[in-house]
């Protein structure tokens, strides 16, 4: 064989060696933590475990990693992030307390948090004193700081709860009088509760407009770089069409602003 034919063959072997390679590499897995009974955000028996879980992969995988999830009670998720057992949490509400921990994300979804109050209940709310006297239930782990100008007065007891099924229950029984949870997630579990999800009625005007964010623990290796890499493929789906289209096929608004009161 020639020079040339020597050639010729090293190069078919490289290029053999680096199509072997690209096809058995593998992205890197990192694990991420999220909660249950969130819908439709979040939740192992929905599709995809739910629409934000199907986001966040998405984006992770447009990274390069490969994502898991491990669904865990909220606090505990939290913890998990902190002790860095885990990569990044998601979806919570960004507040000050937190943000002494961690880095959040640009928002996953704008969610329209509003009380959910029984049909038969005849209150007239226009201002925070219009709730006095009043009970609300707030799952552990959830963000308290839209409650505070209800909660820092004393105008309402809170009640604490494991998870939200069991305060739209409390609610029902007339335990309680007020849910304050984002439109979104609280209309998808009263539907899987009570099969409708008008069965509560909301109060107007809203408590606030919550941002769902990925947490990333602030003093986990390299976490600054990830959120910038994170919000940059978030950007990127949402000017494509990806994050669009991603919505479209959990049957879900992009915006809570357009749904029922």
């Amino acid at each position: 064989m020639n020079n040339r034919g020597l050639v010729h063959l090293g190069l078919c072997l490289c290029m053999g060696l680096v199509l072997v390679w690209g096809a058995t590499a593998q992205a890197e897995d990192v694990l991420l933590v999220t909660g249950n009974n969130y819908p439709p955000f979040a939740d192992e028996s929905l599709p995809e475990a739910g629409v934000l879980t199907a986001l966040v992969r998405a984006v992770f995988e447009r990274m390069g990693y490969q994502a898991h999830m491990k669904h865990m009670p909220w606090n505990r998720a939290q913890k998990m992030v902190l002790d860095h057992d885990a990569l990044g949490t998601f979806p919570y509400v960004r507040d000050a307390e937190r943000e002494q921990r961690f880095l959040f994300s640009e928002p996953l979804y704008i969610d329209t948090e509003v009380y959910f109050v029984r049909a038969d209940a005849a209150i007239q709310f226009q201002r925070p004193a219009d709730l006095r006297g009043l009970k609300l239930c707030r799952p552990v782990g959830y963000s308290v700081a839209s409650l505070q100008p209800v909660l820092e007065n004393n105008l309402v007891d809170m009640w604490t709860t494991q998870d939200l099924e069991t305060c739209f229950r409390l609610l029902e029984f007339g335990r309680i009088q007020l849910v304050p949870i984002g439109r979104s997630v609280g209309r998808a579990q009263v539907a899987e509760q009570f099969g409708d999800p008008d069965y509560f009625p909301t109060l107007d005007p809203p408590i606030s407009h919550n941002g769902l964010h990925l947490m990333i623990a602030k003093d986990y290796p390299g976490a600054e770089a990830l959120i910038r890499a994170f919000n940059q493929q978030l950007r990127d789906m949402e000017a494509d069409g990806t994050k669009a289209a991603l919505f479209e096929r959990h049957h879900h608004p992009l915006s809570s602003s357009a749904e029922g009161q």
